[in-house]
């Protein structure tokens, strides 16, 4: 993305553009800067997650805050795709003692990623349940779905797995491996189903209690 910003900013200084064109440049500039800024960030965590320098903080946090908060931001980028995104919540659930601006981030990916791989049209459902002492987030589509290959290595580190973003957003292949690093670091798990044509479900479950704070 950098050498494309190079690109454009020459493009714009070389030629005699029209208003029009030069509107279509900055737009591209605009664009592919956010690509930067996104894919800085990643991997900026993971440099975190390896050298062990990510400190979790943990905090008792309303979870159903928190899927709101993801829900209203990832819903103009569904509604331009035309889909719907659908929030299911029991009545209550319990505060949970996790790092909430992480667990935030990993609910981000997995909503985000779902919209991205999602048709014009369809729906995507985020939904959260309590099991025991533990909290489950899926976030499920009826999108292009996952084979059983992609099944395998969804959560690798830089995997590009066979299904391509249905409107060409871009994808580094980093997001979900990132997700499974912070979860894991909660002590939860994560997993997916999945079929090739009939969508996917990506789920977390994490202690409601972190273990350390535990009797």
């Amino acid at each position: 993305p950098a050498g494309l910003v190079k690109g454009l900013v020459e493009l714009l200084r070389t030629y005699d553009l029209t208003a029009n064109e030069q509107h279509d440049v900055m737009n591209d500039l605009v664009e592919t800067s956010r690509k930067i800024v996104s894919l800085s960030q990643e991997v900026c965590k993971i440099m975190a997650l390896e050298s062990g320098q990510m400190r979790l903080v943990y905090e008792p946090w309303d979870v159903s805050d928190i899927l709101r908060s993801v829900h209203r931001r990832n819903d103009p980028t569904a509604k331009n795709k035309q889909i719907e995104v659908v929030l299911d919540l029991p009545a209550e659930l319990p505060e949970a003692e996790i790092d909430g601006q992480r667990i935030e981030e990993v609910v981000d990916n997995l909503l985000s990623n779902a919209i991205k791989f999602s048709h014009r049209g369809s729906t995507v459902r985020l939904r959260a349940k309590t099991e025991s002492n533990s909290l489950i987030i899926e976030v499920s589509d009826n999108g292009l779905g996952l084979s059983e290959d992609d099944i395998k290595r969804a959560f690798s580190r830089g995997a590009k797995l066979s299904a391509a973003p249905t409107a060409g957003e871009p994808s580094s292949g980093l997001g979900l491996w990132i997700v499974k690093r912070i979860v894991e670091e909660h002590e939860g798990r994560v997993w997916v189903r999945s079929a090739l044509g009939k969508g996917s479900t990506f789920a977390f479950q994490l202690p409601i209690t972190h273990p350390k704070n535990e009797d």
